[in-house]
């Protein structure tokens, strides 16, 4: 009996050995992002050079995050940060990470590129990926020497990408009479400065809008035929849907922090064109 209870306790502490997430060790160094799409950024220059790690998980607002001890240990076990704003930066569990961390290297994006008025989201933006890809370059060079050649090698290759994307995303663009549209969170100013496109914000320095600024941008959608109304998938819709039901948009969901960079813009790029034409192109404000 005895020998028996053992035999089943042995299976069982097997079994869910086998089920337990494993921990994978590499040797390659490590390399940190803040969010999502930075790692689409160093994923192409870096290729299978580096382990790369993502701070902020999906679904985690970058303005609210506090990190675990296993992400703090994560980032501080990393070579190189990279970041796209000072709000990640600026927090007292950085800066013990900052002094515990000496070797750690911190690269602010925003220190790089125009950070275009008080919006941090740069990354959407292709011109400004394209200045932030080169940096990634010089510091994967940096990391590892003797792989500058094929880091490189695949940051000429993103650059003829980023040409092909924003090509495809002006087709998708130049035929628009509207050029403006109307978004809860002012996250889209580097891609409307790219494109020529106005983005009307209802928020207001990271404030709720008034019902005095739902007003006043309804009636400034209606007078100028604006048919598109974008919130942010982190965000709550209902504020942003009530502006479009008022003008008789569309209301369109995007994901700033999407992983897959390439496709979130050419997304937005085709909700703009697609939900104007649908309504008719009931404005020519230009």
């Amino acid at each position: 009996m005895k020998t028996a209870f053992l035999t089943f306790g042995l299976a069982l502490f097997l079994i869910m050995e086998s089920c337990a997430p494993q921990k994978q060790e590499t040797d390659k160094p490590v390399v940190t992002v803040s969010i999502l799409p930075l790692k689409y950024f160093v994923t192409h220059l870096g290729g299978d050079m580096f382990d790369i790690q993502v701070l902020i998980p999906p679904g985690a607002s970058p303005e609210h995050f506090e990190p675990t001890p296993r992400q703090i240990a994560m980032l501080a076990g990393s070579i190189i940060y990279f970041t796209a704003g000072t709000e990640m930066i600026e927090q007292p569990w950085m800066e013990k990470i900052i002094v515990n961390s000496p070797d750690l290297e911190m690269v602010n994006f925003a220190d790089h590129v125009d950070t275009r008025g008080s919006d941090p989201h740069i990354w959407m933006s292709v011109s400004q990926a394209r200045t932030m890809s080169i940096i990634i370059r010089e510091k994967l060079s940096a990391a590892l020497p003797s792989h500058r050649d094929f880091f490189t090698a695949r940051l000429n290759d993103f650059m003829k990408a980023t040409d092909t994307l924003e090509n495809r995303i002006r087709q998708r663009l130049d035929s628009l009479r509207c050029r403006k549209f109307i978004i809860y969170h002012p996250a889209l100013t580097s891609f409307a400065i790219d494109f020529g496109l106005e983005q009307i914000a209802l928020e207001e320095e990271g404030k709720e809008p008034s019902p005095k600024k739902m007003l006043e941008v309804v009636e400034r959608g209606k007078a100028e035929g604006i048919s598109v109304v974008v919130v942010q998938k982190q965000f709550d819709t209902v504020r942003a849907g009530n502006v479009a039901d008022e003008i008789g948009a569309a209301l369109v969901v995007i994901d700033p922090l999407d992983e897959n960079w390439a496709s979130q813009l050419l997304h937005i790029a085709d909700q703009i064109m697609l939900n104007q034409k649908q309504s008719g192109d009931h404005g020519a404000g230009n």
